[in-house]
């Protein structure tokens, strides 16, 4: 039976909750990010759902759209889309909530574990890297209160291994690479990562 584990039942509404949020997905994200729950599960979840005209799904191209329009320009969709990599990594088991930010950044996410860690990523275009390290880099400085902590996880996802010593020397905490092939690396790795 596709109901086997617990909550699994309830995946359909975190499902399109990601969709919703996301507005632009492809099937492997959802796959990554549900991975506890089987793809089996997810597939037959992502055709409900179509069924239903709660998302636009095509299961030949894989390509997963949001039935709201979140009236975004097609660069910020894109992005969008891209920070959801980093999400999916991560997988539901470990991520408590999240929400989309304001730009520079993309998403901020609330891990689950003992720490309750927070996390947000931004989207380091490879034509504005300079540009786009400076306005995170005013934009934190703007937003932390002086003498508070920043008790966020800051990461930058970066197109290749080129771009780690510029978002590093930015102030990220860490980077997220994602390759061509839509492999995901953080530097540094998360303890819980069996990346080398």
């Amino acid at each position: 039976m596709l109901y086997t584990q617990p909550q699994s039942e309830f995946v359909i509404y975190k499902m399109r909750r990601m969709v919703n949020i996301a507005g632009v997905l492809c099937k492997e994200q959802m796959l990554r990010m549900f991975r506890n729950y089987g793809a089996e599960l997810v597939e037959h979840h992502l055709a409900v759902l179509a069924a239903q005209y709660e998302i636009n799904y095509d299961p030949k191209s894989g390509l997963i759209t949001s039935r709201i329009d979140a009236l975004r320009t097609d660069e910020s969709q894109r992005m969008l889309s891209s920070a959801f990599w980093a999400l999916a990594e991560f997988g539901d088991e470990r991520v408590d909530s999240f929400w989309p930010c304001n730009s520079p950044s993309q998403l901020i996410w609330l891990e689950n574990n003992e720490a309750r860690s927070i996390h947000d990523i931004t989207v380091v275009d490879p034509i504005a890297v300079n540009s786009i390290c400076h306005l995170w880099s005013v934009t934190r400085k703007n937003a932390i209160p002086s003498g508070a902590e920043d008790i966020c996880d800051h990461i930058a996802l970066v197109y290749g291994d080129y771009y780690i010593d510029t978002v590093m020397k930015a102030g990220f905490d860490r980077c997220c690479v994602l390759d061509k092939d839509f492999h995901v690396t953080f530097l540094p790795p998360f303890e819980w990562s069996d990346q080398a």
